[in-house]
């Protein structure tokens, strides 16, 4: 006979084809449902996954330090930590990624993991709102009433000053 799992229907998946009918896999006793199981494997993944994006983010990955910054941000694999999420929102959005300088500049002028600062995170949103568009057509509206929103609550001098830091910006190569 053989010894191979046959996928099938959900009841027969664990059982093997062995004539004594043992069991290929016993679920361990902390998981009594079979839902607890699989509770506890998408948990493990979402770890694992962010293991392995913070060895590329710190590599200089500029989509590994984005995707960081949201792992942190909602707290999937990680603590949620808004203050780590604003640090590798920045290196990717020093890089040019559009969508980490969308979610840095709404962090930075909600004061998220960082002391709210408007001109910075006007900064950060209007060089989301002025970038070209990109695979992500929902970025650049996003960026830009968002921009605007927060444009409503400065002043005249903060937008100026915020609108010259983001003229002023250059994207880096890596920032590690």
């Amino acid at each position: 006979m053989s010894q191979f799992v046959v996928l099938r229907p959900y009841s027969n998946f664990l059982r093997t084809h062995k004539p004594s009918g043992q069991r290929l896999f016993r679920m361990p006793a902390k998981f009594p449902t079979v839902m607890g199981l699989i509770s506890w494997l998408i948990k493990d993944f979402k770890e694992s996954s962010a293991r392995n994006c913070r060895l590329c983010a710190e590599q200089g990955d500029v989509d590994a330090q984005h995707a960081l910054g949201l792992f942190y941000e909602k707290g999937t694999g990680v603590p949620q930590v808004y203050s780590e999420a604003c640090k590798w929102y920045y290196k990717a959005a020093a890089q040019g990624n559009v969508v980490s300088q969308l979610y840095l500049g709404a962090l930075v002028a909600a004061g998220r993991g960082v002391p709210f600062d408007y001109v910075e995170g006007y900064k950060w949103l209007n060089l989301a709102a002025n970038a070209k568009p990109g695979k992500d057509i929902t970025i650049r509206p996003l960026a830009i009433s968002n921009r605007n929103k927060l444009a409503e609550l400065m002043t005249p001098s903060q937008i100026a000053e915020g609108e010259r830091l983001s003229r002023e910006f250059v994207p880096t190569k890596s920032n590690r």
